[in-house]
């Protein structure tokens, strides 16, 4: 699961007020790690039109959150994200290209890559979408994503009417600092 700020009943100052905005859930921790790593994350947040995926701006607020996170924790990798429509056609990310993903906007972590072809896979789909996969088990191009939504919401009834977007991934370039 990606990190991303979330209220654990039993790790919270009862003591302290319900904060009046979602973006301050650090203030209900207790300094230490978390406390940081929430604030940070909240302080950095992309910006609205990211649907409601936890994102951040920049890869250094990434690095730097990853590097309070305790071994215990598990482990993470930081990678970068652009999202667009379904039309999506040319590369965005600076880094290392992984791929594309099909998911919904609203931070579930639906993928429809995962759950059509990789989880539940639907025949039909893995006989004609496969092929399009790279080694990351994401689309190679965004050139089929179109097609195979279209089959995607005639294949899966549940997902007819669903909306989604398209995450292109990229493994980014640590050495340089900014990288969203």
């Amino acid at each position: 699961m990606p990190f991303e700020p979330l209220i654990v009943d039993d790790e919270v100052d009862t003591a302290v007020a319900l904060p009046a905005a979602p973006d301050r859930i650090w203030t209900l921790y207790r300094p230490g790690w978390k406390r940081d790593a929430f604030r940070l994350f909240s302080e950095n947040a992309a910006p609205p039109g990211c649907g409601n995926l936890p994102l951040l701006r920049s890869a250094e607020a990434a690095r730097v959150i990853l590097s309070l996170l305790p071994p215990s924790f598990g482990e993470y990798e930081i990678i970068e994200c652009c999202l667009s429509g379904e039309g999506l056609h040319s590369a965005r990310v600076t880094g290392r290209l992984l791929g594309y993903d099909v998911v919904y906007p609203d931070g579930d972590y639906y993928s429809a890559v995962k759950n059509g072809l990789h989880l539940n896979p639907h025949p039909e789909l893995k006989a004609r979408f496969a092929p399009h996969l790279n080694e990351f088990g994401l689309f190679a191009s965004a050139a089929p994503i179109a097609e195979f939504l279209q089959e995607f919401r005639r294949l899966v009834p549940s997902e007819t009417n669903a909306d989604f977007v398209v995450a292109e991934l990229a493994k980014p370039d640590l050495q340089s600092s900014g990288a969203p």
